[in-house]
């Protein structure tokens, strides 16, 4: 009997299926984790080289940024927390604030500096300025240019003669000259009323009113100042050395305790809250204690307010404690008069000491009384002043 022939096992397509899927799903996994792991890989390197990064830039490069002219005032600068870039930007500026350029006359794009000057202002005495400071900071001039028909000045300044800055100074016939700002400040109102001082408040420009406080007339001639748009300030009595001082519920004694020093300061604010500041009047022994002033500018601060040191005595302390203190303050750079009835010559002249003052550092306080001669040469003059390029100016503007 014939044997039949025995079938092979076949192996059943389903089973084929799944031990095929199996073998990709594994090489599918496989691959996924090499990838993530190299993906992880790629995160941690970047990850290592920004923090390198980020350590460099702090020691070793400090990237350069650019400063506007109003931070050369407010930025407490050292040489050494600057990139030379950084320091070479702060000089330029506080080298166009002292030429007394208006911070819109001035700006920034990329590395090039653009500088716009009135007609009448020197731009070689600028660029002779720029070229000494260059050579004092380590960078040279890399070249300058002078254009004339388009009253142009080009300067590169630059290290190992790559251009870091291009200053282009250009001058305009549409801009006017500014030679710095001027605050005078009138003492002694609320003694008097009468046609010399509203003759005075008639001027156009702005002039700063001290009234003393407590006087029969002070409240009128507050109200009077404020009508006529003029800043008014307290001029606080305070204690002289020689000359007795009017006493007062206002006046303030070197001996006084802090608490009653407060007190009468914030009284006078009290009577006359659109007094945006104080100064002194009289005052040469008060100014001189430093405990004092320690309480005055304490109050001061207190209330919001700033203070102007008349400077009645050279030992005065008042600036420096308000200053130390933090309280926006100034000091008297020129009295108008010696005496009462001061000569027109005199005042003059005491005008034109402000005036190169304020052409130096930017702004001058001065400090004149309501006399007849004070108010006629101040309405004589001021107009001039101005048309040469001076703004006067409310003294809550220049304080610091």
């Amino acid at each position: 009997m014939a044997k039949r022939a025995r079938r092979k096992p076949t192996v059943s397509r389903k089973k084929s299926t799944k031990r095929s899927y199996s073998r990709s799903s594994k090489r599918h996994s496989e691959w996924r984790h090499s990838f993530f792991r190299v993906f992880k890989l790629i995160i941690a390197i970047c990850l290592v080289a920004f923090v390198i990064y980020l350590i460099a830039n702090q020691f070793l490069f400090k990237s350069s940024k650019p400063f506007v002219p109003g931070e050369a005032d407010k930025t407490e600068i050292t040489r050494d927390s600057m990139s030379d870039i950084e320091y070479l930007d702060y000089r330029l500026y506080k080298l166009f604030q002292e030429s007394n350029l208006l911070e819109g006359w001035i700006e920034r794009s990329g590395n090039t500096i653009k500088v716009r000057l009135p007609i009448d202002f020197s731009s070689i005495t600028l660029v002779h300025s720029i070229i000494t400071l260059t050579s004092d900071l380590g960078v040279k001039l890399i070249d300058s240019r002078e254009d004339l028909a388009q009253r142009k000045y080009t300067i590169d300044i630059g290290q190992k003669d790559k251009s870091v800055r291009t200053l282009i100074l250009t001058q305009e016939s549409s801009l006017k000259r500014h030679r710095g700002k001027i605050a005078i400040i009138i003492d002694d109102f609320g003694y008097a009323d009468n046609d010399e001082i509203d003759r005075l408040l008639s001027l156009d420009q702005m002039i700063n009113c001290a009234v003393i406080p407590g006087l029969p007339r002070s409240k009128k001639m507050y109200e009077k100042i404020l009508s006529h748009k003029k800043e008014a300030l307290v001029h606080m009595p305070m204690e002289a050395k020689e000359e007795k001082v009017e006493y007062s519920d206002y006046t303030i004694y070197a001996s006084y305790p802090d608490a009653e020093i407060a007190r009468r300061i914030g009284n006078a604010f009290a009577e006359y809250p659109a007094a945006h500041g104080m100064n002194n009047h009289m005052g040469s022994l008060a100014t001189s204690n430093a405990q004092a002033m320690q309480a005055v500018m304490n109050e001061v601060k207190r209330q919001g307010k700033f203070f102007v040191d008349s400077k009645t005595a050279p030992e005065s302390v008042a600036f420096e404690t308000a200053q130390k203190l933090h309280v926006p303050s100034a000091e008297r750079d020129v009295f108008l008069e010696r005496s009462r009835d001061e000569s027109k010559d005199y005042l003059k002249k005491m005008l034109l000491v402000a005036a190169k003052i304020a052409e130096q550092t930017g702004k001058a306080v001065i400090i004149g009384h309501p006399y007849n001669n004070t108010i006629d040469v101040l309405l004589d003059e001021i107009p001039k002043m101005v048309q040469d390029g001076y703004d006067f100016v409310a003294v809550s503007e220049i304080v610091k």
